[in-house]
Order: C-alpha cells, then structure tokens, then sequence
C-alpha cells in the first residue's frame, strides 16, 4: 500500500511529532484525485449526517482486495479537506492494518493512539488490533469511541472483510452505519444478499453497497458527457 503522501522542505513546516526540523508532506501531484463516486459518497455521508445525526460510518469488504483501505482513506481526506471538518479514521482491520503506510505515520504498534496526519484536521488510529471483542481493551475502546463522536465531525472505520472476521458484524452494531464494498463482475449476489441479512440481524444500519472497480464499455468521449 503506497502512502498518499510525499516529502517537501519547507521552512515554516511544523515540527511536532518527531517529525525532522524544516519537513512536511503533501499530496504527491496526480497521485491522489477525489473521484466522482468518493466525491458522492462524501455527499451521500454529509446528508445522512444532516437528516439523522449518522457521524460514523464502518467501511467492510465483502471479501479480500476489494479496496476498502483505498476508498476509507480517500472518504476521509475527502472529507477533511476542507481543513475545518474534523475526521477521525480508524484501522480496525486487526490481522492486516495498513493506514499506517496509507498517511506515511511513523511506526508505533500500541494500540488506539490517536496520531497526526498533515491535515491538521483528519486524525488516525492506525493501530485497532489489539482491541478484540469480549476483552477489557474492546469494552474501553467503545466507551472512548461514544465520546470521539462528539469531539470529530465524521469517524470513518476501516475494517476487516466481512467473509474472513466474524467480529466484524459484531463491531457493525456499535456505529451508526455501515458501507458494505463489492468488486463489479466478482461478487455473486446471493453472497452478498446473504450478508446484508446477517448485518441486519445484528442491528447494524447499513447505508449502502459501494460497487468498486466498475468497469465502462463506452467510448471515454461519450463517458465524460454522461
């Protein structure tokens, strides 16, 4: 997983952190675009906040490698790229945690720390995998997470694939929605009808399905008109 960030000298840069005197990161040039779909998904959030207070939102995959790493880091600095909205990210994939190499934070594995980013406004927890469900560490993490919600604007999760973490439909129940993401021309709907259902079941509010990697047969040209 590539870093969304680069390095840049610049003299006024802050230095907080452990950061290197005079350093600062900024997006890499055409590295990282908002596209149509994260910028929908950013409206879609703001409008489900604006009509029913919905302020968190748990990112899962069906399955393995459909991008859910990618699309929770691009719907939060979406979202904070504002510099006034507050954002809170979290990775609670616990075997495979990857928002550390996604927003370039230096390595520190203790479990829910709240880490800068370089947009003073979108804050990380990198590091969720030691907070399992039916221990201590979990029952605390959940208390802390009721009050995050009122100190950020948006608390955006990135979790495990709903097929290889049972936990994941457990931890579904304690936010107040859920986006499930399948690949396009990959996943079977009975698969996935068979998910939402178990979601469902749990109490989970599930805002939607997020269709990724679509693939488009017209001509680009006639695309962009559309």
């Amino acid at each position: 997983m590539q870093s969304l960030f680069s390095e840049k000298v610049d003299a006024k840069s802050d230095t907080r952190n452990g950061a290197a005197r005079g350093e600062t990161v900024v997006p890499k040039k055409n590295e990282f675009t908002l596209s149509r779909e994260i910028l929908n998904l950013r409206s879609s959030l703001l409008r489900a906040k604006e009509e029913s207070g919905v302020n968190s939102l748990l990112l899962s995959g069906l399955e393995k490698g459909v991008g859910t790493t990618s699309i929770a880091s691009a719907l939060a600095l979406a979202l904070a790229w504002d510099k006034v909205t507050r954002v809170l990210i979290i990775d609670a994939n616990f075997d495979n945690p990857q928002l550390d190499k996604v927003f370039n934070i230096p390595a520190d594995k203790r479990a829910g720390l709240i880490r800068d980013t370089r947009l003073p406004n979108l804050k990380c927890i990198p590091y969720a995998r030691l907070i399992r469900a039916g221990n201590r560490q979990f029952d605390s993490f959940m208390r802390v997470l009721n009050e995050l919600e009122n100190e950020f604007d948006f608390l955006i999760v990135d979790s495990a694939p709903l097929n290889s973490d049972p936990e994941v439909i457990m931890l579904s129940g304690y936010f107040k929605s859920i986006a499930v993401i399948v690949e396009a021309e990959k996943t079977r709907v009975p698969v996935l009808e068979k998910a939402i259902n178990e979601l469902r079941q749990a109490k989970a509010n599930v805002l939607g399905v997020i269709l990724n990697r679509k693939k488009s047969y017209l001509p680009k040209a006639i695309e962009n008109l559309l």
